[in-house]
């Protein structure tokens, strides 16, 4: 019982996601709700539910052009966090984001120092 519901929670209900587009999968909402709560809550995510790997192949599937303007000020904001955090583990996956959502212009703002430090050149 314990391993269904398993199925139905994060990080869990994210390993398999059917293959295809993610802009038309149904579970995108919740893969987005993932990384933010891994980004605005980083200690509580650690301590519930922190998956590295899970985390690394979110935050490279949903790194395509095309998404809803929803989506995208989603993604837009998930790396406007993640820019001005300390750098947490596959950080440097949110470069792709970047680039998908074509944030040059708003990242020129982050803290220098932060910006460095997440951002590999």
């Amino acid at each position: 019982m314990y391993l269904e519901a398993g199925k139905y929670s994060l990080p869990n209900g994210l390993w398999n996601r059917p293959p295809g587009d993610i802009r038309a999968w149904q579970g995108l909402p919740y893969a987005i709700l993932f990384l933010e709560w891994e980004a605005r809550y980083p200690q509580e995510w650690t301590r519930h539910a922190k998956e590295w790997g899970t985390k690394q192949s979110l935050v490279r599937d949903v790194a395509v052009a095309g998404h809803s303007e929803t989506v995208r000020a989603k993604l837009t904001d998930l790396v406007e966090i993640v820019v001005q955090r300390a750098y947490r583990c596959k950080d440097r996956e949110y470069l792709r984001v970047a680039r998908s959502v074509d944030m040059r212009g708003r990242l020129e703002t982050a803290p220098p120092d932060r910006a460095s430090h997440a951002w590999p050149v």
